[in-house]
């Protein structure tokens, strides 16, 4: 049971930290200017994983959170991290 608590603490955690980087790149924030300047450069392939899609974000970050903190876990349940994270995200999004 204490590592479905865990599992489950770090998933909200990654959707809060995704939520919160993909708002540092809008309009009007702290990292606006670096994203308005990576939008006019990159394609849009590498912006959506990384500042654009906080649903396509929980892959790359969600691969990072999971290494850094509970790689102990194993592939299947990166697999599950990843994909849950996307899912949570969409619910407390409300889409």
């Amino acid at each position: 049971m204490e590592y479905f608590a865990q599992y489950i603490l770090v998933m909200f955690l990654a959707v809060c930290w995704i939520w919160g980087f993909n708002y540092c790149f809008k309009e009007g924030e702290i990292f606006y200017p670096i994203g308005e300047w990576l939008r006019k450069h990159v394609k849009d392939y590498f912006l959506k994983p990384t500042i654009d899609c906080p649903y396509c974000m929980s892959s790359v970050h969600g691969t990072i959170i999971y290494a850094l903190f509970i790689p102990e876990y194993g592939w299947f349940m990166w697999v599950y991290f990843c994909f849950a994270i996307c899912g949570l995200t969409a619910i407390l999004d409300k889409k």
